[in-house]
């Protein structure tokens, strides 16, 4: 069974001026994906991916957990800085306090740009306004393990959280940085923000710099099994009774490693992405591993059909078709989705339009 499609693109890309020059640039954030190299070693996040970017376009780089301690002096030694936010409620925003502490140094600088990786952006906004209707929430004893946790209380850097999260509530002036789809650009996520953050959104997807334009490899033996990323989610739970193939869950968490997950896919039918119950879909690096391996994807067509007829199945529908079949829809969908995003050159090129103020030169 098909949906019609429509047709849509995150367009058009238009090319900044070339006068481009190398960047200091801070990378930083809320929780360990947005920090740590080391976790991206095993599982690339949407951090790792700008890191990954901005340093083969010849960037200096420093990736690195936040501190309450930094200066503005120190700050503003960079050309730009990218912090991640998180929900402020969350444990894994273990690095709240010092990317809090960034973000009220440099709010009113044009070099700050935020970025958000966490599937339901409203949680964000719920999160912010929380610790505004009770301040004593951001140093309560169950963040006591959060780093900085003991500089933070009861001290002048607590304030300074405090006016970071008013300013991330307000949003006036500030930079977000989204990861989309080539069928979902970030205003469909407008609504669960602040209103303020329409004036300076912007959409990012950087998946050319992760599947190739040549397509590897011809019909491969494959088990029959379907693979997904979240198991237990209402999707997947509606579409499992009506498959015939088992559907098993890819490694979550620290038993993750995308070496592991990719081969996984690779091995498989296809892999079902589910969407996120408040959001919808959302980008993940699980759409580049499927399309790299020349695995069928599916996901909510009713978002992703605008973009193609490959995009267009239900999971049921494709396991009745031939593993030939298949492979064919596998590289109708790598071909559909690399129209709809940026080439990579270009994608470089928006995403430093975007993070480097006009006129900022290297010291």
């Amino acid at each position: 069974m098909r949906g019609r499609a429509g047709s849509f693109r995150l367009g058009p890309f238009l090319l900044p001026p070339k006068d481009r020059c190398m960047a200091s640039i801070l990378l930083t954030g809320m929780t360990s994906p947005q920090t740590s190299s080391k976790t991206n070693e095993r599982a690339l996040s949407f951090a790792g991916l700008l890191n990954k970017v901005l340093r083969d376009a010849g960037h200096s780089v420093m990736w690195t957990s936040p501190d309450v301690l930094w200066t503005t002096d120190f700050l503003d030694g960079f050309d730009a800085v990218l912090v991640g936010v998180s929900p402020l409620t969350s444990l894994a925003a273990n690095r709240a306090y010092g990317a809090l502490s960034v973000i009220d140094l440099m709010h009113r600088s044009p070099k700050l740009s935020l970025f958000l990786d966490a599937p339901e952006p409203s949680l964000v906004t719920v999160s912010l306004r929380a610790m505004l209707n009770n301040p004593a929430n951001l140093t309560k004893s169950l963040y006591a393990l959060r780093k900085q946790f003991a500089e933070v209380k009861d001290t002048q850097h607590e304030q300074r959280c405090l006016s970071a999260i008013k300013a991330l509530y307000s949003g006036a002036g500030l930079r977000l940085l989204l990861p989309v789809l080539p069928w979902r650009g970030a205003s469909a996520h407008l609504s669960a923000l602040p209103e303020a953050y329409a004036e300076n959104i912007h959409s990012v997807n950087l998946d050319a710099h992760l599947i190739s334009d040549d397509v590897r490899g011809g019909v491969t033996t494959r088990q029959a099994q379907w693979v997904t990323n979240l198991p237990k989610s209402s999707w997947v739970t509606k579409t499992q009774p009506g498959l015939a193939c088992a559907v098993s869950c890819l490694p979550s968490g620290r038993d993750r490693s995308d070496r592991e997950t990719s081969l996984l896919i690779s091995q498989s039918t296809g892999i079902l992405i589910s969407p996120h119950k408040r959001s919808g879909t959302w980008w993940s690096p699980l759409y580049a591993q499927a399309l790299s391996t020349n695995t069928p994807v599916i996901t909510e067509w009713r978002e992703s059909a605008v973009i193609g007829e490959s995009w267009n199945f239900l999971a049921a529908t494709l396991e009745e078709l031939s593993q030939d079949e298949r492979h064919e829809i596998a590289l109708a969908q790598r071909r559909e989705y690399l129209a709809h995003i940026p080439t990579s050159d270009i994608a470089t090129e928006l995403l430093e339009a975007a993070i480097l103020p006009k006129g900022i030169k290297n010291k």
